[in-house]
């Protein structure tokens, strides 16, 4: 017997939803966005709160880095690099490499 908020659902169905495709489409490419967006404020933000809080950098440095990791983003989204020109270059100058597991 399932119960929930004091009300017994025994036998219950859960609700059917109709979408159109363009609905469908629409929902995904709104998740989607929202993902992305989530995703690049917290790719950008960690590395932004390291340098201001280890490395003491100044308001100035910070927001000329900001500008400079966006710059690169863009020339990526754009197709001017790609991940394993990024992956090799990193790895050439850093010494760091990246894997996925």
């Amino acid at each position: 017997m399932m119960k929930k908020q004091g009300l017994d659902l025994t036998g219950v169905k859960s609700p059917t939803y109709n979408l159109s495709w363009d609905n469908m489409v629409r929902l995904k490419n709104e998740a989607y966005d929202e993902a992305v967006g989530t995703a690049m404020t917290l790719l950008l933000s960690i590395p932004v709160k390291v340098v201001v809080e280890r490395y003491n950098w100044e308001q100035e440095d910070v927001e000329r880095f900001c500008e400079d990791i966006l710059d690169e983003y863009e020339k990526f989204d754009a197709g001017d690099m790609t991940l394993e020109d990024l992956q090799h270059y990193v790895f050439e100058h850093c010494g760091v490499k990246f894997e996925r597991k």
